[in-house]
């Protein structure tokens, strides 16, 4: 990420685990690279809203203790969902974004592997090409990321190259049908062979991204599991309880003793803040 103090920064999913640390990454790296601000794009719950999340739930976090009072000046919290039109931002504050955003970091989604189809895609496709087209009307627009997973490409004993996985038809015939219900979950994924529909929404997320990016400079991160961080924002760091992280909280907190595994299996575990950095740099 290019240093100008004219830059603004729209950061998605920062309740979660991933967008914690890409913000704390920010704001501890901001001399180089001395953003204005950075816009929290955040959805509002029955009893919280928008704000009231951020400065409770993600600000008081042990994630942020290390840096300087008074980082939160420098934080736009903006209430909205990425699964609706505009966002689900108003429309003047959305024209607003598009004017002056300069750089997006798209961490939200879903990682749910058991969410209904509809659900999923709505959570990880839709959500991603109501950003994109925020993008598209973003005219200081310098670099779009967004998080996908390293599961795009159903399992296989071979190696994964950084290409787009197959689909069994055109990603927006295939999207289009899913919004219908025209498609059966199960057989679905038995065509693909995509284990859940988390990895399949990613999948035709990445292909749609690809197809409709235009000229918007884009980067897409594939981590595999994400895991406790490995130096920031102290080593050890977490606070998810998806996936292994549930795994790695018992063991660090000394509930788990002893675990009966294959010493020589290799685990996909990629650091929490090493995909942060992925995405920044």
């Amino acid at each position: 990420m290019a240093s100008d103090s004219a830059s603004c920064i729209l950061l998605t999913g920062v309740t979660g685990f991933l967008g914690k640390v890409v913000l704390e990454e920010l704001f501890r790296r901001r001399k180089e690279f001395a953003f204005g601000k950075i816009i929290l794009l955040t959805r509002p719950k029955r009893d919280s809203d928008s704000k009231k999340r951020f400065y409770e739930d993600v600000a008081k976090s042990p994630c942020f203790s290390l840096l300087p009072a008074g980082w939160t000046n420098s934080v736009q919290v903006i209430s909205g969902d990425l699964r609706e039109k505009r966002c689900g931002i108003e429309e003047e504050i959305y024209e607003c974004i598009c004017k002056g955003v300069t750089h997006i970091i798209h961490c939200a989604g879903s990682i749910r592997f058991d969410l209904p189809l509809a659900d999923a895609a709505a959570a990880n496709i839709s959500s991603t090409l109501n950003l994109l087209e925020l993008a598209q009307k973003s005219p200081r627009l310098r670099r779009m990321a967004s998080t996908s997973t390293a599961y795009v490409t159903p399992h296989t004993s071979g190696p994964i190259d950084e290409v787009l996985a197959p689909l069994p038809q055109a990603a927006a015939l295939l999207f289009s049908d899913i919004q219908q219900g025209r498609v059966v979950e199960a057989e679905l994924l038995r065509v693909t062979g995509h284990p859940n529909t988390y990895t399949l929404t990613k999948c035709i997320a990445e292909h749609l991204l690809i197809e409709q990016r235009g000229s918007i400079p884009l980067t897409i991160v594939r981590p595999s599991i994400i895991s406790a961080s490995w130096h920031y924002p102290f080593p050890g760091w977490i606070d998810s309880q998806a996936a292994l992280a549930g795994f790695v909280a018992l063991t660090g907190s000394g509930l788990l003793h002893v675990v009966d595994g294959n010493p020589n299996t290799l685990l996909d575990i990629v650091p929490v803040d090493e995909v942060a950095r992925r995405l920044i740099d």
